[in-house]
């Protein structure tokens, strides 16, 4: 008997989720997203019979989620079948969505670990064929949407009026039960508080105001899936692969989902303890009467993640949940997990779309990094990689840096850090909170606050103009740059070889709040 693999892909998931500045849109798209792989796919296969597919079922689903779902079929015409119930409510329900599907048929005797494999590879190569989409525009006389620039089909009352297309309507009416979906999946976290859904409750009142978002991404994630496909045992026995497959899903939706709510408990627990923080980082919503927490997850559920908070805790925040995520260990391979994060420090009218690249760019920066360092084989390490993007420049990250984070005597940054240990100190993630905190609170120079903005200009001069500084500024032999463990070479000129030890935590100082149990 002939079978069916299936296989669904989101496809442009950044553009459609993060392509407007207003967070209900953000969170409309993630949950129609989410509807899109799990529930549309039940209802289009609901009135079939569900089981283990070589047992005469109709169909089985192998798993979904994350932007992506797999299917067996009983037979190619009911693949078309499912496809067409499935496009149309897709159509219906998220105009501007787009979803790859795949189908391949195979037979029973045959590996359908094998057959995965050469089906994933021929998904990747559809969706790079892809041709950009031509949307239908007016055929008549027509408005332009606000936000999309596509035809306009209504007002959105509660937005100045503006108008809006079909796609941004389907997120806006999607968005209270995107609330509905966070309030249930952090009740025992939020209490009696709600999250903040509009950037301009982030920041400081009466200050610039920033917001943070932060992107992570799982290590080796592809990799621990191919050893899945290639393992002898799956490879022999299909049902023994499937519920492998399915395993590796559900544990990896799991513990990004937990990473995600643990990381949210400690922020609650830090702001809880300290009545400034608590005037700092939550926001009172006199329209709705309740307390609101300047923090939202917009995409969890797996090991591919995006949230946004108040831009002084993004980088703290950030660090956290790599953290939060290590914690959690898969028991199909035993193995814990990993992640690299980006965060994006902008002002709050920043284009969201254009923070996002951003976080997505430093993030890859930062799994290039752990590739380089060679941590080791496995690259088992959670790496951290950040910009202050406090100008609308649209420059990409390489460039950035190349034009103002580059001198002569060498790079201006240390960044990407490592979270957990590093054989280089100077990467550490505990060296940069330390050399923050001595500079902000240390006795040698929470008094010299004009000294350190001094010396942040003079790192860019090089090691000459830094150790003359030293010479001349800090003559009480008391005062010191702030020290690193394992490293010596740094403390005259600010150096170490052609990397400023010190220019990274400066820059962030206003801009950054480290949330440890004492800070």
């Amino acid at each position: 008997m002939t079978y069916t693999l299936t296989i669904l892909d989101v496809s442009g998931v950044q553009k459609y989720l993060f392509d407007s500045n207003r967070l209900p849109h953000n969170l409309g798209a993630s949950y129609l997203v989410e509807q899109a792989i799990e529930e549309w796919v039940e209802i289009a296969v609901k009135d079939w019979k569900a089981g283990n597919i070589e047992s005469g079922a109709n169909y089985e689903i192998v798993y979904s989620g994350g932007g992506n779902a797999v299917l067996l079929f009983d037979s190619h015409e009911r693949a078309i079948e499912f496809t067409r119930h499935y496009t149309k409510h897709l159509l219906a329900n998220a105009p501007g969505l787009r979803v790859v599907i795949q189908r391949t048929p195979f037979e029973w005797d045959q590996s359908l670990a094998d057959v995965y494999t050469h089906a994933l590879c021929t998904l990747a190569e559809k969706k790079a064929e892809q041709s950009p989409v031509m949307p239908i525009l007016g055929l008549s006389v027509t408005a332009a949407c606000q936000y999309t620039g596509l035809p306009a089909i209504k007002l959105d009352s509660d937005d100045d009026n503006k108008r809006i297309s079909a796609e941004v309507a389907a997120k806006v009416h999607a968005h209270q039960d995107a609330r509905s979906r966070l309030k249930k999946d952090f009740v025992d976290e939020l209490g009696e508080y709600e999250f903040a859904y509009d950037f301009n409750l982030f920041g400081e009142r009466d200050k610039a105001s920033y917001s943070a978002v932060v992107h992570a991404d799982g290590n080796g994630m592809g990799k621990r899936k191919e050893a899945i496909c290639q393992a002898p045992e799956n490879q022999k026995d299909n049902r023994k692969f499937i519920q492998t497959l399915h395993q590796f899903s559900e544990e990896v939706k799991q513990a990004g989902t937990r990473a995600m709510q643990k990381t949210f408990e400690r922020l609650m627990n830090w702001i809880g303890a300290d009545e400034q923080r608590f005037k700092d980082f939550t926001a009172w919503d006199e329209e709705k009467k309740v307390r609101r927490v300047k923090f939202v997850p917009l995409v969890f559920g797996g090991d591919d993640v995006t949230f946004v908070c108040d831009g002084r805790l993004g980088l703290s925040l950030a660090a956290i949940f790599l953290q939060e995520f290590n914690k959690q260990r898969l028991a199909v391979d035993g193995k814990p997990l990993y992640a690299c994060a980006g965060a994006a420090i902008v002002k709050n009218r920043f284009p969201f779309a254009r923070a996002y690249d951003i976080a997505e760019a430093l993030c890859q920066s930062a799994k290039r990094a752990v590739k380089e360092w060679q941590v080791n084989e496995d690259e088992d390490a959670l790496a951290l990689d950040w910009h202050f993007a406090v100008s609308g420049a649209v420059l990409s990250l390489g460039e950035v840096r190349k034009r103002e984070y580059t001198v002569k005597d060498g790079k201006l940054y240390v960044r990407p850090y490592l979270i957990n240990a590093p054989r280089e100190p100077l990467k550490s993630w505990r060296a940069f909170q330390n050399i923050v905190g001595e500079f902000k609170a240390g006795d040698d120079w929470k008094s010299r606050r004009n000294k350190v903005k001094e010396l942040r200009e003079t790192l860019r001069q090089g090691k000459s103009a830094t150790d003359q500084f030293r010479l001349t500024y800090l003559t009480d032999p008391k005062v010191e740059f702030p020290r690193i463990d394992g490293i010596l070479d740094c403390y005259e000129n600010g150096w170490h070889g052609s990397t400023c030890a010190y220019f990274d935590a400066i820059e962030a100082m206003d801009l950054f709040v480290d949330m440890k149990e004492n800070a």
